[in-house]
């Protein structure tokens, strides 16, 4: 660094220091008058609160947001807590019910096995038939049929 701007950089911070000196200085020397801090006027002290209080908001903040999110955590949570981990639970304990069950069944039978699983997706396809409307649908499609087959 050369002399030069060694020396103009020391002018600006021995400015800096000399300012927050003298500041100090006056904010030292100045007595303080409680009784003027406070506006008498209610709409003058309301807006030295308002702006004191940068407008409120922080409480605005905390009656709208976190409000919010606190409502929406506590709703999910139920959730969470007693239909998911219901759904779960009882699907858990089906699986171990319907394993129970089958460990009678097992004879050594391939025909008890087939007649087993054919009598499980049968349940299962008129589960999601039944789920889906697709009954109305094959009957649509049986009419339509039988009215070509009747012609």
């Amino acid at each position: 660094m050369s002399t030069l701007a060694s020396v103009t950089a020391i002018i600006p911070m021995t400015l800096i220091m000399a300012a927050g000196m003298v500041g100090c200085a006056i904010g030292t020397a100045m007595p303080l008058a409680r009784n003027g801090a406070r506006p008498l006027n209610r709409t003058l002290r309301f807006v030295q609160d308002l702006l004191a209080y940068d407008f409120y908001m922080d409480k605005v903040y905390d009656l709208t947001f976190v409000a919010l999110v606190a409502s929406a955590a506590k709703l999910l949570a139920w959730v969470d807590r007693y239909v998911v981990d219901g759904l779960v639970n009882f699907a858990g304990l089906a699986m171990v019910f319907g394993g129970q069950g089958l460990r009678y069944s097992a004879s050594g039978q391939s025909q008890l096995y087939v007649v087993t699983m054919l009598v499980g997706v049968g349940a299962l396809l008129l589960a999601i038939a039944t789920w889906t409307n697709l009954w109305e649908e094959i009957n649509t499609a049986l009419q339509v049929i039988q009215m070509a087959l009747s012609s």
